[in-house]
């Protein structure tokens, strides 16, 4: 069984995974920042103690249920019938949003189907930062040969 941090010598890595991510991740919405984490969680959403409920919990956003909302979710790991990778965003990213895509299983070394969000930079960071931060740039490579 897994003790509680500073209670037990007998610490469960991924309780305290749990945890320490959901520290930071509050500690980043309290200073006002967006969030966006992509998980191979392991878990659906009705594990009670888990990341992604206590994450929903605390009012970050499935972005499959955003953009797919007439959709369930898809299988994501080869070996199970339920979706156990997600990505979770806070409120103020959804406007950025256009898709997200779920890689077939064969397209990387996993036995997870690889989630891609795509977003709008402008949206999300502000138009000044997107044109002048985020447009590619030439470079000049030089060798000696």
């Amino acid at each position: 069984m897994c003790g509680k941090r500073g209670h037990d010598l007998h610490v469960c890595p991924r309780s305290l995974f749990v945890e320490e991510l959901s520290e930071y991740i509050d500690e980043l919405m309290e200073q006002g920042h967006e969030v966006i984490v992509a998980m191979d969680a392991n878990e659906t959403p009705t594990y009670k103690n888990g990341t992604v409920a206590k994450r929903q919990s605390m009012g970050m956003i499935d972005v499959h249920n955003i953009l797919h909302p007439d959709e369930a979710h898809p299988c994501t790991y080869q070996h199970g019938s339920e979706c156990i990778d997600y990505m979770l965003v806070t409120p103020g990213v959804i406007p950025s949003l256009t898709r997200l895509l779920y890689h077939p299983f064969e397209a990387y070394h996993s036995d997870h189907k690889a989630l891609e969000l795509q977003l709008k930079p402008a949206v999300l960071f502000g138009s000044s930062l997107a044109d002048s931060q985020l447009q590619p740039k030439g470079r000049i490579i030089r060798t000696l040969d």
